[in-house]
């Protein structure tokens, strides 16, 4: 039970040897989640019931809006000619800032363009304003759909504003577009009127492949064409499920293998800890996620009105629901492949037609197309929310608690002395061979990419989250502060264990003083600050036991004050205090455990006017701040056992006459001294980064500028 240091039971100590058994069961798992899934769904029948009630409806409102199809026909007719347009060449002189040159319609046929864009406008369907600005993208080029979009969005839509001030939403043109467009689209179209710099343009300006890479390209697809629909359907879902299964089922045999170091009659050592945290880190994040699959319920999930099933339908539902509550993000990402597979059929289908003659036939199909689109991407963000909640919550409850062990004990493996009671610990995941130089950086090189992962995962989360519609600027503000408040939560979790595993030897002088034996009169000398040094709480001021304690309460309490702080900012938003609603808030707060979240951006709450929106802004500020200030006094308390050390150190040096080798106790006491310093200057530069960010680079940031800002 001592580990596997200086012991018999140090042979394959280490985890591993189950890559068979690994690739067997996640088979199993991905064969027996895509059946059962589907057989689910095929007995609810919900595509079929879906697909006709989306027919009926597309029908219902192309009758109501044939006369709108045939402004869309004419309207594209006359702006997809490039006769009636006054073009230039995009100016890259400057890569990092392109510039159009001028360019117009048609001042004769302007009138006509507006007749048809008004009454489009005028449709109750936002549907038809949407499919014109796919069918722009889908029909025009590079240039065309630049002075296209561009003439939407500085001529024709500020024109229609104008002349009906009494019914427009807003006299704000970015507020009237992004009610008209999803985030995605809405996206795309700001990115053809307002040039930008792309990174892939710019190298295939650089380094031109001649038409190798159309041949490239041409060739897959039609490798791709002629695999079976089936098929390709089958391996789409499979491999959105395959990573998730494989860290699952890994995560159970690591902690399976490790486990021969608990002992029941030991009480919380830091052993046990290893392996209490492995075991509930692995179901803790899905299950937390499968109680929110079971209150989101069939109808969000599957879009089937669970009122409309028998009750043999609805228990068998519900009771898959909870069988696979465990394993709740295989389900959402399976059901989330499914659509995206449903919506790209649906893209293709769209581009086909959309390279059709411009036709009153043309405009009614694409319409009924998006309409149908437009419904399967709604299904799809509502999952996508649960599944970037998903994502957080495996990060902060499950990636890295596990990066974290593996990084406290290989800083224990690296120290020249340790504690008695953490012999043996270090072989669980430092497993290099030390002789050779290559393998040991390659080994500290992959604990420095796991620790990068955190970072990396929250990142990818939150451009999830945004549609990956953020702009280099965004990207790298982003990347700014998630690294800060990453770097600071892991900072302090590590100096939190520090003094009690004796990390970079901040407790050198403890061991000296404990293994030492010094000569009578030294020891007669300094007698009383020896007998205090020789003692671990004289340096800790607790014990390590009580430190654990603490240690699993912080996240509770963590989150309590983070669901106050939420229930008191976000009043407006909170409207009504249902349990689906403080489940959801509950596991807000859980995923703000390494890096402050936000509840809901500001872009995504109600508003009519740049003051609503500017006041929404003033909201998530708030909110922020408070999240800013809660991490910080955690990351204080979290600290605190290392500075008492520290300041211990300075009282024992200063007692004695200091040694050479006792000087880099000395500079690394005095550094850790200076951490709330650290720790407060950090996050006030991350919270000026986030209002940076939302201020300039948010995807919505023009909703704050002055229209003279936005000529500019």
């Amino acid at each position: 039970k001592d580990g596997c240091w200086m012991d018999e039971d140090e042979v394959d100590c280490a985890p591993g040897g189950y890559t068979g058994w690994l690739i067997l069961l996640v088979a199993v798992a991905v064969t027996v989640t895509i059946l059962t899934t589907e057989m689910i769904l095929t007995c609810l029948q919900v595509d079929a019931v879906k697909e006709y009630e989306l027919e009926l409806e597309c029908k219902a409102n192309l009758l109501k809006e044939e006369e709108m199809v045939d402004h869309v026909s004419k309207l594209a007719d006359l702006l997809f000619n490039k006769e009636n347009w006054t073009l230039g060449e995009l100016d890259e002189s400057s890569i990092l800032a392109p510039v159009w040159p001028p360019g117009g319609f048609e001042r004769d046929r302007q009138e006509e363009v507006q007749h048809h864009y008004n009454s489009i406008r005028s449709s109750i369907n936002p549907n038809v304003f949407s499919t014109l600005i796919h069918y722009t993208h889908a029909r025009c080029d590079f240039q065309l759909t630049h002075y296209t979009l561009q003439h939407v969005y500085r001529v024709l839509e500020p024109d229609y504003i104008s002349s009906n001030l009494d019914t427009v939403h807003s006299t704000n043109v970015d507020i009237n577009i992004k009610k008209l467009l999803p985030a995605y689209e809405a996206s795309v179209f700001y990115g053809a009127v307002f040039p930008y710099f792309d990174i892939v343009r710019v190298i295939k300006k650089i380094l031109p492949s001649r038409g190798f890479s159309k041949r490239i390209i041409f060739a897959t697809k039609k490798l791709i064409a002629s695999v079976p629909e089936q098929v390709k359907y089958t391996l789409v879902v499979a491999l959105s499920i395959i990573s998730f299964y494989m860290d699952f089922i890994k995560d159970i045999f690591i902690a399976s293998k490790v486990s021969f170091l608990y002992s029941s009659g030991d009480g919380l050592t830091i052993k046990n800890v290893i392996v209490i945290t492995l075991w509930v880190t692995v179901f803790l994040s899905q299950v937390l996620i499968g109680m929110k699959v079971v209150i989101m319920g069939p109808n969000q999930l599957f879009g089937v009105d669970s009122n409309s099933l028998s009750t043999t339908k609805k228990f068998l539902l519900y009771s898959f629901l909870i069988v696979f509550c465990p394993i709740a993000p295989a389900l959402l990402l399976f059901l989330n492949a499914r659509i995206k597979r449903q919506m790209r059929l649906w893209d293709k289908q769209f581009a086909a037609v959309a390279a059709d003659p411009v036709s009153s036939k043309t405009g009614k199909q694409l319409l009924e197309i998006y309409t149908q689109r437009r419904n399967l991407l709604d299904k799809r963000h509502k999952l996508e929310r649960t599944l970037a909640r998903s994502y957080q919550l495996d990060i902060a409850l499950e990636n890295t608690p596990q990066i974290l062990v593996q990084v406290l004990i290989v800083l224990v493996a690296a120290l020249k002395w340790r504690f008695d009671e953490l012999s043996g610990v270090e072989a669980v995941f430092d497993y290099h061979d030390s002789t050779s130089q290559l393998k040991t950086f390659v080994f500290y090189f992959s604990i420095a990419l796991s620790l990068r992962s955190i970072h990396s995962g929250m990142l990818s989360v939150f451009l999830f989250k945004k549609h990956y519609s953020l702009g280099d600027y965004g990207k790298i503000l982003i990347f700014c502060i998630l690294m800060i408040s990453c770097m600071l939560r892991i900072y302090s979790i590590v100096l939190a264990f520090a003094p009690f595993l004796g990390l970079f030897g901040i407790m050198s002088l403890h061991q000296t003083d404990t293994r030492l034996t010094y000569s009578a009169q030294v020891w007669e000398e300094f007698k009383d600050v020896l007998t205090l040094s020789q003692e671990p709480t004289w340096y800790t001021g607790v014990s390590f036991q009580t430190v654990l304690v603490i240690l699993f309460l912080f996240p509770s309490v963590h989150v309590l004050l983070m669901i106050l702080l939420k229930m008191t900012v976000l009043r407006r938003t909170l409207t009504s205090i249902s349990p689906r609603i403080m489940v959801s808030l509950l596991l807000h707060c859980f995923t703000t455990l390494i890096s402050p979240v936000v509840y809901q951006d500001w872009d995504e709450m109600e508003g009519r006017t740049s003051e609503d929106f500017q006041s929404n802004w003033t909201t998530v500020k708030m909110e922020y701040a408070g999240m800013m200030v809660i991490h910080v006094l955690g990351n204080l308390v979290l600290g605190l056992p290392v500075m008492l050390t520290s300041a211990r150190n300075l009282q024992r040096l200063a007692a004695m006459p200091m040694l050479d080798e006792e000087y880099t106790v000395y500079y690394l006491s005095v550094w850790f001294l200076f951490t709330p310093l650290l720790l407060v200057v950090l996050a006030v530069l991350q919270f000026k980064l986030f209002i940076m960010y939302n201020k300039n680079a948010h995807p919505w940031s023009i909703l704050f500028k002055k229209a003279s800002e936005v000529e500019k």
